[in-house]
């Protein structure tokens, strides 16, 4: 991970979920290797992979910022915002790791985590905090083509620290309007933009082919929604044209995200309701061999958001499998072509998708690039400048952070405290039953030891004898 001696360039840390087999985050980071030769690039996610996904070695980012200089750090893209490192540990170490941590006790599934993350829970996972790292407190740090809006969804102590880790970067370019809305409530400046993987088409063009294959991307969310038979039995109905190829395709093999086995599976399922079907599943695994199978395609069906962002920049008809960050993102920036979809509207979305015009998105392309130029003059400058001032900023943060955080847990308290109060007067009303219960059952005690009552029963047997009415 050190820098070569003859490499004079200046240091980035470039941070995001790239431990792991997943496209689109992937894709991010070599497309920002290739926009900024000037900067000398190392790579860190919260758990350091055994075997990289990239072609560049991927460590543990807290360990890089503790034992090397960089001038910048920059969150490569994603959804970054909200997500727990219980999930970085899921999508690294697979669901009986993750199952394991869930049944530990608190103080081992956090020993557990910060064995995995180099020596301490890592939390925001994807978000470095230069104000916890001395050696590089005054690192410029930029969050590029980010998802935060998850923030607002989180309850107690948690939301006030990511809020506070967003207000560390010296640049934020967030890609969908919900994010940009919540940072607006904050007061936190920011730009909003297309996703960055528009860019892809620029430096990569190919031509369209609109005789490949359908290409499918079926996750494992989609299946646990509805099962395979269903959508094999949608794709057919939805894509009655046998002469049509379809190519089941996986965006990432990362625990929790595609298995191979499941897009084996669903075009076992479509060759049995249509044997003369050619229907196969993609070798490609590589960030580059997706990126040409999703261009190469005639229509894109699937759940990755990256996907449809590769399609729109290829000019390639999409639909969009229904997904919350996927829906919010086309409505956002790519609304004329079908998404939320689901195995009922699939057929009517790909007869819209394949009768409407599909051109190259080269506005949200352009767009895309003009921010990412922004953002990087930007962080040009920042370094450049004096970084005391971002060092106060942080340390404000921290100590807003430790505010909010008292608020949140006074609010607990008093939460606490209403409802014990309230558990008290359901006590009290109790035990004011229980005595009224008691006295009424000494009034009927007494009852019955009156001669009255006594001669009452006595009548009673007697009629009963008799038979008497």
């Amino acid at each position: 991970m050190t820098q070569s001696a003859t490499d004079s360039r200046p240091r980035l840390l470039a941070t995001g979920a790239i431990e792991r087999d997943n496209f689109g985050d992937l894709l991010y980071a070599v497309l920002l290797k290739d926009r900024l030769p000037e900067w000398a690039l190392s790579f860190g996610a919260p758990i350091a992979p055994a075997v990289s996904p990239l072609d560049d070695a991927v460590g543990n980012w807290r360990t890089l910022l503790d034992t090397e200089d960089f001038e910048a750090a920059w969150v490569v893209g994603g959804e970054v915002g909200a997500t727990p490192p219980e999930y970085a540990y899921l999508t690294t170490y697979g669901t009986d790791a993750r199952r394991q941590l869930a049944h530990s006790s608190l103080e081992e599934s956090r020993l557990t985590l910060a064995k995995a993350m180099g020596g301490q829970v890592l939390d925001p996972p994807y978000i470095p905090r230069p104000s916890a790292v001395p050696r590089n407190a005054g690192v410029a740090l930029v969050l590029n083509s980010v998802g935060l809006s998850g923030i607002a969804r989180e309850a107690g102590w948690r939301q006030p620290r990511l809020i506070a880790a967003v207000r560390e970067a010296d640049i934020v370019s967030v890609r969908d309007r919900a994010s940009s809305a919540f940072l607006d409530e904050q007061g936190i400046a920011h730009r909003l933009a297309p996703d960055f993987a528009h860019t892809v088409a620029k430096d990569r063009p190919r031509p369209r082919n609109a005789s490949g294959p359908v290409l499918v991307h079926l996750s494992e969310h989609a299946l646990s929604e509805q099962d395979i038979e269903s959508w094999a039995a949608a794709l057919v109905a939805a894509l009655p044209d046998a002469d049509v190829p379809l190519r089941m395709f996986t965006a990432g093999l990362a625990p929790g995200h595609d298995t191979e086995a499941s897009a084996e599976a669903v075009a076992a399922a479509i060759r049995r309701l249509a044997p003369a079907r050619d229907v196969t599943v993609s070798p490609a695994r590589g960030i580059w061999d997706r990126v040409d199978e999703i261009s190469a395609s005639r229509l894109w069906i699937g759940a990755s958001l990256h996907g449809r962002v590769i399609a729109s920049a290829y000019g390639v008809p999409r639909v969009s499998l229904a997904k919350p960050k996927v829906d919010a993102y086309a409505a956002d920036w790519d609304a004329e072509q079908p998404f939320g979809v689901t195995v009922d509207t699939l057929a009517g979305a790909v007869a819209q998708a394949l009768g409407t015009d599909a051109a190259p998105r080269d506005d949200l392309a352009k767009q895309a690039l003009e921010n990412f130029t922004a953002v990087a003059a930007e962080l040009a400058a920042a370094v450049e400048a004096d970084r005391s001032a971002a060092v106060r900023t942080r340390l404000a943060a921290c100590r807003r952070e430790a505010d909010d955080a008292s608020l949140v847990a006074q609010r607990a308290t008093a939460e606490i405290r209403s409802a014990a109060e309230q558990v008290d007067r359901q006590r009290a009303l109790a035990d004011a039953a229980a005595q009224r219960t008691d006295a009424v059952r000494a009034e009927l005690d007494e009852i019955r030891g009156s001669r009255r009552w006594q001669l009452f029963e006595s009548v009673d047997r007697a009629k009963t004898r008799l038979r008497l009415p």
